[in-house]
């Protein structure tokens, strides 16, 4: 049912401010003679009142998360309320009625499983290297020492110029200016990246980047902490970034468990203040037992662990995210062709032309030529049509684009490829079906595939549709309103 008044304002008699009502506790004690009559009625009432505030605050809507995905060692029916959440397909799909936080209490564990353009990308630009150059790369195991391979020497050069349209999770300004201060060269630093370029501590880029030059030296807050705590968080240079890193710290540095670990994590997170209250305690003498002094320990709590607890980012999430940017990184430093006609080829298939734009000017920065529109030659994908080699006297790679452009619906241009050549706009007409129509016209002549001003195509196309037949009949020819269709 759609909801009425689940939010009231009104004006405070007193103060003349707009106050908001969420509740009917907030209406009861409300100093606003808008509330009048209901208080009224439900002290006349009170029975309503009693039924109201039972039903107040419960849900009246189920959500779905969009990739929460519950699993279980044994069938969720015998542990959760299921219901059917959708019908995919004519298999109906299922859903608990629980959230998941009352999920996790009962053990079970809610996965979020994400789906990316990234990983068709990746496949299409292994297919097109395995295609042009007989490679078969194998992704999960590609070098990673700048040291042992030029493959990935030139992939942290690339990194360190901060030129990473295309780079996954690296593309925004702010985090390619990123990855040139701390002059990324090991694939550690992809991961802390990844991790600190986010609201909370991206603070502690600057101190990163400080101490990895050795600009500033590597601290752990205290002489008597560093003994415990060096071997997790030098590999960060004392950079607090990882959740697992926590865990190890209560562990090593605490005694606690790394569940307990976990609890702090959880609890600091979601601002539990009893859970903040009773690990701090246990944290805090489990410091003293190893040799720190108390307010050390509870500097070292409030400064250190409650704000590292608050934005650390889990550890198997950045890995997993930095090698996916290492992918990207990898084939744009070293099969730049392959890996720009897949990138444009999946967001051509996306429909997202605005990003096509952003990649066609992103190949022409890296040198690659992207070639003239032509109706006759323009497939329904890119397609690589040279690729540089000086030793034979290429000195330019060549793509050659899709027919696809802003305004041409998907059928047009399989119309338009289908039907081609085209030498003649007599042709063009003929040849072509309904899908193909003004505004396809209007935007072939924006995208530049035709050389004929856009106000003489629109004005002679719709005559030449329609009087076809008769022209034919009478065997005339009509003028070359296209000038030409490419060459």
């Amino acid at each position: 049912p759609r909801q009425r008044g689940a939010v009231l304002k009104v004006q405070d008699d007193e103060t003349g401010e707009e106050i908001v009502l969420k509740t009917l506790a907030d209406i009861m004690k409300a100093k606003s003679k808008a509330c009048d009559d209901f208080r009224f009625y439900m002290k006349r009432y009170p029975e309503i009142m009693k039924h109201a505030q039972f039903i107040e605050g419960l849900l009246s809507i189920y959500g779905v998360h969009a990739s929460g995905i519950v699993i279980s060692d044994i069938p969720l029916y015998e542990i959760a309320p299921l219901r059917t959440a959708k019908d995919t397909g004519g298999v109906p799909a299922l859903a608990t009625q629980w959230a998941n936080e009352d999920l996790e209490l009962l053990g079970l564990i809610k996965f979020d499983i994400l789906g990316i353009s990234t990983l068709t990308v990746m496949a299409e630009a292994l297919r097109l290297i395995e295609e042009n150059t007989g490679i078969k790369l194998d992704i999960e195991n590609l070098p990673t020492d700048p040291t042992q391979s030029l493959e990935a020497k030139k992939t942290f050069d690339m990194y360190r110029t901060g030129k990473l349209i295309g780079v996954f999770q690296c593309e925004s300004p702010g985090m390619q200016d990123t990855c040139v201060q701390v002059g990324i060269d090991r694939f550690d630093d992809i991961m802390a990246v990844i991790s600190l370029y986010r609201p909370g501590p991206m603070e502690n880029i600057p101190d990163y980047c400080d101490r990895k030059a050795g600009r500033k030296q590597v601290s752990y807050f205290h002489s008597t902490i560093e003994t415990h705590v060096k071997a997790i968080l030098q590999g960060t240079y004392g950079v607090a970034t990882y959740q697992e890193d926590l865990m190890r710290i209560c562990e090593m540095l605490a005694g606690l468990s790394l569940g307990d670990g976990y609890v702090i994590i959880k609890g600091v997170g979601k601002k539990k203040i009893e859970i903040i209250a009773k690990n701090k305690n246990i944290f805090v003498q489990g410091c003293v037992n190893n040799g720190v002094p108390r307010e050390i320990a509870d500097q070292y709590w409030e400064k250190f662990i409650v704000p590292f607890a608050n934005y650390g980012f889990n550890k198997a999430h950045a890995a997993a995210y930095a090698y996916n940017s290492y992918i990207t990184a990898f084939l744009k430093a070293n099969y730049p062709e392959e890996f720009m006609c897949a990138y444009l080829n999946v967001e051509t298939e996306r429909r997202k032309l605005d990003r096509v734009a952003e990649l066609e000017k992103e190949s022409q920065r890296m040198g690659i030529t992207i070639l003239p529109r032509d109706i006759n030659k323009c497939g329904l994908n890119w397609e690589i049509v040279r690729k540089k080699d000086e030793a034979n006297g290429i000195f330019k790679s060549e793509i050659r684009p899709s027919v696809h452009c802003k305004g041409l619906s998907t059928g047009a241009a399989e119309n338009i490829v289908k039907n081609r050549p085209y030498n003649t706009p007599r042709e063009f007409a003929e040849k072509t079906d309904s899908e193909v129509d003004r505004e396809s016209l209007i935007a072939l002549c924006d995208a530049k595939f035709f050389k004929t001003k856009r106000d003489i195509l629109l004005k002679d196309f719709e005559t030449i549709r329609e009087d076809l037949k008769t022209l034919r009949k009478k065997g005339r020819s009509s003028a070359n309103i296209f000038d030409e269709f490419g060459s």
